[in-house]
């Protein structure tokens, strides 16, 4: 297959690339001008933007139009639930599905919601396909652990009152499984998946995405991560702009948001699309996320252009909401167009930043699976 006639973004560079782009077995394999095969899509001067990815969705287990009681989103049953795992719980038929697609989103994260000090881990999947199966590209991608005030909202009347008995309790979790992981594998209890599951944190087989806000617990947590030696990821972290110099010494990553909130909350005040250009600028990874809260998903190339309006260049706008969460994920088969890649891609009438502008098709893996937005 041949596009012909596009306007290749190409978020490495940083530079549009006037010409074609040729696609075999779902893989890009060639960019130039004049290139030819027997199938051929005409761009007619469409841009073409990688894929766009959220990395803090609920897509499937929070699902469009279904009343919250049908919600499979917080396991509010523990304190800790690292054993879930959300694949059990995505319906691949939740509307909310195919209007990310039809938006030009074409992959993201399922995490479990924030009740629990320990939420469970992370399914990354496509916005595409007629079963969990097809949707399903790794599980568990993550474990995801919060540090806001929501597991001791939704705990305080039984077993949690206070962040620093979350803490406690998420310690103590972390020396059970090094204890565990300690102990011959023929040893170790089959029964107690949630140290199984905890131990792949531990041997760095998956990382940890720690919800939190304020700077004090992004402090708290690198001296945990000190401690066991976790590869680590900050959800939220709305207070990013102000532990800029932690963050660049630890060389951690960033899903930012959501930032299309009011702030009232206490712990989120600080909530600041300015926080997008310090982050840029101190050369701190951070990908964008509506965190399905406020806002839908399909809604993510929203952020960009507030982000960009804020002071952050083009260019890290848009890599905000691509590039750079498939590096976070450590998924070196996407994130660009670019020779080598799965072909994960989006067709736009105009500039991805502009306003106006809407998308014609999505293409994942080399195949248009979807045209117009919903």
């Amino acid at each position: 297959m041949v596009i012909k006639g596009a306007k290749i973004l190409d978020l490495s560079k940083e530079k549009i690339m006037e010409g074609d782009l040729k696609i075999t077995q779902g893989r890009i394999v060639e960019i130039g001008k004049g290139l030819s095969d027997r199938d051929i899509i005409e761009a007619n001067g469409l841009y073409l933007l990688y894929g766009m990815i959220d990395l803090h969705t609920y897509l499937g287990i929070a699902e469009d139009g279904v009343g919250f009681r049908e919600f499979d989103l917080n396991e509010s049953s523990d304190v800790t639930t690292p054993q879930i795992q959300t694949s059990y719980a995505i319906h691949p038929e939740d509307p909310a599905i195919k209007e990310s697609l039809s938006w030009g989103i074409t992959n993201v994260v399922v995490l479990p919601g924030s009740s629990n000090v320990i939420a469970g881990t992370g399914a990354y999947i496509h916005t595409h396909g007629k079963n969990i199966q097809e949707l399903l590209i790794k599980e568990p991608c993550c474990m995801k652990v919060v540090f806001t005030k929501t597991p001791v909202y939704y705990h305080g009347k039984k077993s949690l009152k206070t962040k620093m008995y979350a803490y406690s309790i998420f310690r103590k979790k972390l020396l059970e499984a090094k204890n565990y992981l300690s102990k011959p594998e023929k040893k170790r209890d089959k029964t107690r998946d949630d140290l199984f599951m905890l131990s792949k944190v531990l041997k760095k087989e998956i990382p940890l995405f720690v919800e939190v806000h304020r700077m004090a617990d992004i402090e708290r947590i690198l001296m945990l991560k000190d401690e066991f030696g976790f590869d680590l990821v900050f959800l939220g972290c709305t207070e990013a702009h102000l532990a800029v110099d932690i963050l660049k010494e630890y060389d951690i990553p960033c899903i930012l948001g959501p930032l299309m909130i009011a702030g009232k909350e206490h712990e989120s005040r600080n909530t600041t699309f300015k926080s997008c250009k310090i982050l840029e600028e101190n050369g701190i990874t951070f990908s964008l996320s509506h965190s399905q809260s406020e806002n839908p998903v399909k809604l993510l190339r929203f952020l960009a252009m507030y982000a960009h309006k804020a002071g952050m260049s083009r260019w890290g706008a848009l890599r905000a909401i691509t590039k750079n969460g498939y590096e976070i994920l450590k998924d070196g088969e996407r994130g660009n167009i670019e020779p080598g890649k799965i072909a994960d891609i989006v067709a736009f009438d105009g500039d991805p930043l502009s306003w106006k502008t809407k998308v014609v098709w999505t293409m994942i893996g080399g195949q248009i699976v979807h045209r117009g937005e919903l």
